[in-house]
């Protein structure tokens, strides 16, 4: 514990800091703090984050005490901490072993080390991930089906396309076990996740957040997104190489284990077929995040990936036959990674639609590396736009229009209007087609007619009238009062495509008006 403790201090000290991306979530909870409720745009209700357990997460501490960039590392660190502990109580490691398996591979890994500490629902992610296979392994013949929807449920509750990495583990354990579930657990655990849904729909107006139907509807080509997503993958190879590499073998391994040592106990058999599961999730994960073209933040959604292969070793150290094999291929693994860490702080940024995050705002701006500070006063960026927009100064606008919207609108003043090009925080533009990829995983919008005057003025007259009535209906569902019949009506409505006819309208008509 006392090695747990030094290598936590250590990396939070060095690599804490907070993503410009995350600060998109943090307006949210500064609005519902000063009583405008889930909100990006004052009185606009628009599901601008995709990380709902991580927001509310947020909320109670944001109410005590409003520093947002301590209340974020602090769960970061938490959260990533209690993910380890967990990780070697599954395994009953010695604190040796769990430091040279867990805690080394952790420490050289760009992925792990760079975004469990950035701001974003990463650790978090991690943690859930530990706590869901470690009710599945300490049991594998008899599923606690409650805990185990619960888990899997909050995950998803935590961001959304984590489905795609648990379903093969699911859908591994219903067929499994199909004599033997437990549906009312089933139905019991899942509850936080229709609770959410729920919700959404009924606030927001839709279950899904709203850059789900700004990075994914863009009307752009899927090889475009394709071609991305390789980008992508190759991006993640060339800044996290060893782990790359365990997460791939770690997972071969686990399939070619399976089929290769057919006599064994049940429950050991048993625990082979969830790393089959996991290897799977990696692998329908990894197609996922290529098919969606990733994210412009580099090696960012690959971070569960690692994760899992790693306790994927974990499980084969723990294995008897196998420990001086593992033990030597890894403290290899452990070697040439230092060797990457230390070339690679040296390497400024991948030429690419890619960014390395952390190397930009931590080495080049100054922005988040809290080794010694009070946390008193924000850095870099966040501190230009906290000089210039906090503390009762108005803008120089009370309409901001730009694709960057975290930093400039959690420090900006909570009554501009911020409009993002790229339609992450708005519902309108979310819903039209972009003319292309501004960066990896955001499409950017053109500004139709009139809607800035709209936004101004309330005043539909100068847009396209299909695209008016369209924005009418939106503004009704994000903006009416929650409990009228007729936002209800339009609610329901919407979800059902009734109203895309006035979208597809504009469409045709738009360049005659």
């Amino acid at each position: 514990m006392a090695m747990l403790a030094l290598w936590s201090y250590w990396l939070f000290c060095n690599y804490a800091w907070v993503a410009e991306d995350a600060y998109i979530t943090f307006r949210t909870v500064h609005n519902f703090s000063i009583g405008h409720g889930l909100t990006w745009n004052p009185h606009e209700r628009v599901q601008a984050f995709t990380n709902p357990l991580w927001m509310l997460l947020h909320l109670p501490f944001y109410l005590a005490w409003p520093n947002i960039d301590v209340i974020t590392l602090c769960l970061s660190l938490t959260c990533a901490v209690l993910s380890m502990v967990v990780s070697i109580a599954t395994f009953r490691l010695k604190p040796v072993v769990g430091g040279v398996f867990l805690l080394v591979p952790y420490l050289f890994s760009k992925t792990l080390r760079d975004y469990s500490f950035s701001g974003l629902e990463n650790a978090l992610s991690l943690l859930l991930f530990s706590l869901f296979y470690y009710v599945l392994w300490r049991n594998p013949k008899r599923p606690r089906w409650g805990w185990l929807s619960l888990l899997f449920s909050l995950a998803l509750v935590n961001r959304l396309d984590t489905f795609v990495f648990y379903t093969p583990t699911l859908l591994y354990l219903l067929a499994r076990h199909r004599g033997g579930v437990s549906v009312r657990g089933l139905l019991a655990g899942s509850a936080p996740l229709w609770l959410w849904f729920g919700f959404s729909l009924f606030y927001f107006g839709f279950p899904f957040p709203n850059t789900k139907y700004a990075k994914l509807d863009t009307g752009i080509s899927e090889s475009v997104y394709l071609n991305l997503g390789i980008k992508y993958l190759i991006n993640f190879v060339l800044y996290d190489p060893v782990m790359a590499l365990v997460s791939a073998l770690a997972s071969a391994a686990a399939v070619a284990a399976f089929f290769l040592r057919p006599s064994r106990a049940d429950e050991e058999r048993r625990r082979d077929e969830v790393l089959v599961a996991m290897s799977l999730g990696v692998l329908s994960y990894t197609i996922y995040v290529m098919t969606v073209g990733g994210t412009v933040v580099c090696c960012r959604f690959m971070s569960l990936v690692v994760f899992a292969g790693l306790w994927i070793l974990l499980a084969f150290v723990t294995r008897e036959p196998m420990r001086r094999p593992v033990w030597a291929g890894l403290l290899a693994a452990a070697l040439y990674s230092a060797i990457a860490f230390f070339h690679s702080a040296t390497y400024l940024s991948f030429r690419g639609p890619f960014a390395d995050s952390f190397h930009f705002y931590v080495v080049e701006i100054g922005s988040g590396n809290y080794y010694g500070e009070a946390f008193t006063q924000p850095k870099g960026w966040d501190a230009l736009w906290a000089e210039t927009n906090a503390g009762g100064k108005e803008p120089p606008t009370d309409m901001v229009v730009n694709c960057y919207m975290g930093m400039p609108g959690y420090y900006g003043n909570t009554d501009t209007y911020f409009l993002d090009t790229c339609g992450l925080t708005s519902a309108l533009l979310a819903r039209l087609p972009a003319t292309h990829l501004a960066i990896a995983g955001r499409g950017m919008r053109d500004i139709p007619k009139g809607l800035i005057h709209q936004l101004k003025t309330g005043d539909y007259s100068r847009m396209n009238p299909y695209l008016a009535e369209y924005a009418r209906k939106l503004n009704l569902v994000t903006m009416g009062d929650l409990w009228s019949v007729e936002r209800l009506e339009t609610v329901a409505l919407f979800n059902l495509g009734y109203y895309d006819k006035w979208r597809n309208n504009y469409f045709l008509f738009k360049d005659k008006h």
